[in-house]
C-alpha cells in the first residue's frame, strides 16, 4: 500500500510539472505576431505534451494494475482484471 501510495503521489507531481510546463511554454507566441511556424511549434508542442501525459497516465494505470493483481487474494477474476489493466496500458504506450 505504502508503494501505490508512493507512485501515485510522485505521478501526481510529474503530471502537475507538466501541465504548469504547458502553461507557460505550451503557446510559442504571443498577440498578434505569430506566424505559420509559430502554429507548427504549437503542433509539435501539443504532440509532445500529449506523448509526456500519457506516459505519466500509463504508468498510474500498470501501477494499479498491479497493486489489484497484488491484492488479489486468490480471486482469479480479479487477477485476470489486474492483467487486462496493465496489458492495456502497455497496448496505449507502444
Amino acid at each position: 500500500m505504502k508503494k501505490l501510495s508512493a507512485t501515485l503521489i510522485t505521478s501526481y507531481y510529474l503530471l502537475i510539472t507538466k501541465v504548469s510546463f504547458a502553461q507557460t511554454r505550451l503557446i510559442p507566441c504571443s498577440g498578434l505576431d505569430c506566424d505559420l511556424c509559430d502554429l507548427l511549434q504549437l503542433f509539435k508542442n501539443l504532440i509532445t505534451f500529449s506523448l509526456e501525459l500519457g506516459f505519466v497516465l500509463a504508468g498510474a494505470f500498470i501501477a494499479y494494475g498491479a497493486f489489484v493483481i497484488m491484492t488479489a487474494g486468490g480471486s482469479e477474476e480479479k487477477v485476470k482484471s489486474g492483467k487486462q489493466v496493465v496489458t492495456t496500458a502497455i497496448t496505449g504506450v507502444v
